[in-house]
């Protein structure tokens, strides 16, 4: 899975969000993600942010993945 979180913020008195460039997305949010080796779109739903963490639903499959910059250290 290529599903990169630029990182989260987290406001207080508020529920974290998790940000994409400059797209935030809060927990129980559906987006759209492409895949680039076949064009094929699928909206997958953002279930929990739970720091260093974040889980993702796509039908009925859940995947959690760390919360960290699509950069190479």
């Amino acid at each position: 899975m290529q599903i990169k979180p630029s990182g989260m913020i987290r406001i207080t008195g508020k529920p974290p969000l998790l940000t994409f460039g400059r797209r935030n997305v809060e927990v129980g949010s559906t987006f759209t993600v492409t895949n680039p080796a076949n064009g094929q779109d699928y909206e997958v739903a953002l279930i929990a942010i739970e720091p260093p963490t974040f889980t993702l639903r796509y039908r009925n499959e859940e995947i959690t993945r760390p919360i960290k910059s699509g950069k190479s250290q």
